[in-house]
This record gives structure tokens, C-alpha cells and sequence, in this order.
């Protein structure tokens, strides 16, 4: 689990793919390059980005990325969203 985003600091029930996908969007990737870290489509990751926005009460992934930065009171952890699909 990641130590800068730890569930338990908010509850917007993603899945772990949505999870996923959020840090490496706020980490500056393109939903083409989350496609191809996470090994799905680029469908699919638009999808998880989707969802998880909802979830997230945001309109895109600037605002996912600030309050995942209000939330845990610092920038994610760069090396941490790589180690998630593993």
C-alpha cells in the first residue's frame, strides 16, 4: 500500500486499479502512458481515470491531483504508484 496515500486518510472507495491510475495521473503521465505502465488499454485506463474521478467528487486529474495533495499533505510519492501493479 502506499505510506503517502494510505486508505484510510479518505474514503472514496476506489479499486486499486483506480488507485493506481489517480497517483500516475498526478504524477504528470498521459492516460497513454498509464495505459502502458498498468498493461490495459488505453480504453481501460481512461476508464479507471473516469471512475475514479467521480469517486473523487473532481473534474479532472488537477483536481485529483490537489486533493490527493491537501489529503496526504504532500506530492505522492513518485517511486510508490510503479510498485502498486506489481
Amino acid at each position: 500500500m502506499l505510506n503517502s496515500l494510505d486508505e484510510n486518510s479518505f474514503n472514496f472507495s476506489l479499486t486499486s486499479a483506480e488507485h493506481c491510475a489517480v497517483i500516475l495521473a498526478s504524477e504528470g503521465l498521459s492516460t497513454k502512458e498509464i495505459s502502458g505502465r498498468m498493461n490495459v488499454s488505453y480504453g481501460t485506463a481512461r476508464n479507471f481515470l473516469y471512475w475514479a474521478y467521480r469517486k473523487m467528487g473532481v473534474k479532472n486529474r488537477a483536481g485529483a491531483a490537489s486533493l490527493l495533495a491537501r489529503l496526504t499533505k504532500r506530492a505522492p510519492d513518485l517511486g510508490q504508484a510503479a510498485r502498486l501493479k506489481a
